[in-house]
């Protein structure tokens, strides 16, 4: 049989010649894209570090304000429920018991901090008040005591630090109980203030305590506790801004402002110094988390126009501002956020809503090895099609001068 008679057959026979010289060629270039991808990973867009977020949901249909990690029970206060859930190996997590409060008028009770300690629970409320309560996980909450004068709270080495008001209206207080009898806190050791007292956080033999004044700057009061019944200030911090948060590190404390990220050198080491970091937004939670400083903002998202929590995760160096080359957003607004740590991989957040954050240290690799396959596969595809396309149109222009 002629072969002129089929004109496609010549074609296929240049190209069955032409094809592996091509398939070469975008072996080749596959390697070779694969090749400099990975060497100048550092130059391609791979985060240092990625998350798994998982959404739990809202409790009760209320913001979550508070959280306290109790083993594998984590405590929600919300506006006016108190709620446990069950924090499974694989991060899952399950609502399993509730308490709603009322106060003496029948009123709803708005919780606004929360700790553990053993078996129990304590929490605070917007009017001032402290709540104790005997955690079961067959049985729930079971209500013990409430007492007076109570703003903030935090359980530290068997002992409870709370702070409240003073013998006056405006006045503050320093409260610290021991919980020998955990059922029934006992207090041992006061200090006032002559301004209220917002927050309270404790940090080794240390408390800091945040002070409002209405009339002048803020301070943060920095306390010796290593004797709890008697507590002793060090020194007084004015800060010219509304307080945010404050985490604290082996040897230092970070404390978000207004406007700024302050850096406070923890005073059991020596000279109590403090520094600006860098500017930050307004009202910024900080969490500590390996190697990572977490700060949590809000921001207003692209249309519709809904607001969403941006959490930054942020390096720290010794001079200068933060590095935060990595972030991740969650869709809710961010009226009140906290975090609690899980273990070396997984931390809890609360921003209105519950969240299970997952950090996968693989994440840099992973990501960098399949966009250098990705971008290997391209590159072969792309010459193995050059390679058939140059093929055909070298048999066209020798059939055309036949």
């Amino acid at each position: 049989m002629n072969s002129s008679r089929w004109p496609g057959i010549d074609e296929l026979r240049m190209m069955r010649r032409r094809t592996p010289a091509g398939t070469t060629l975008g072996v080749a270039v596959a390697l070779t894209v694969y090749v400099i991808a990975l060497v100048s990973g550092a130059t391609i867009s791979a985060p240092d570090t990625g998350w798994s977020v998982r959404h739990v949901g809202t409790p009760e249909g209320e913001d979550a304000r508070a959280i306290a990690l109790n083993g594998t029970t984590l405590h929600v206060a919300t506006e006016r429920n108190v709620l446990a859930y069950n924090l499974d190996p694989g991060g899952a997590m399950r609502a399993v018991h509730s308490i709603a409060f009322r106060d003496e008028l029948g009123f709803w009770v708005h919780f606004i901090n929360i700790d553990t300690y053993r078996d129990y629970v304590y929490v605070t409320d917007i009017d001032r008040h402290l709540h104790t309560m005997r955690y079961s996980a067959a049985t729930g909450y079971e209500y013990l005591d409430m007492k007076r004068n109570a703003s903030s709270l935090v359980v530290h080495d068997g002992y409870l630090f709370v702070g409240g008001g003073g013998p006056y209206f405006m006045n503050g207080s320093l409260q610290v109980y021991d919980l020998v009898e955990p059922s029934s806190p006992i207090l041992v050791g006061y200090h006032g203030f002559e301004d209220p007292v917002a927050r309270v956080w404790v940090a080794g033999p240390v408390a800091y305590v945040w002070t409002v004044d209405s009339w002048s700057w803020d301070h943060l009061v920095v306390v010796d506790v290593e004797n709890p019944r008697r507590p002793r200030v060090l020194a007084s911090i004015p800060v010219n801004a509304r307080l945010g948060g404050m985490v604290t590190s082996e040897e230092a404390v970070f404390l978000t402002t207004a406007d700024a990220l302050l850096k406070i050198a923890r005073p059991e080491f020596g000279h109590l110094a403090w520094s600006t970091v860098d500017a930050v937004e307004e009202d910024t939670a900080p969490f500590l988390h390996g190697d990572y400083l977490y700060l949590a903002m809000e921001e207003r998202s692209e249309p519709p126009f809904y607001f969403q929590t941006r959490v930054r995760a942020c390096k720290v160096p010794e001079t200068g501002g933060l590095e935060c080359p990595q972030s991740f957003t969650v869709p809710t607004g961010r009226a009140y956020v906290v975090f609690s740590e899980v273990d070396e991989k997984t931390f809890l957040m609360a921003a209105q809503d519950l969240y299970v954050i997952r950090v996968d240290s693989d994440y840099p690799e992973t990501v960098r090895n399949r966009l250098a396959t990705g971008l290997g596969m391209l590159g072969g595809i792309g010459a193995v099609t050059v390679g058939c396309f140059a093929v055909n149109r070298r048999n066209e222009l020798r059939k055309s001068q036949a």
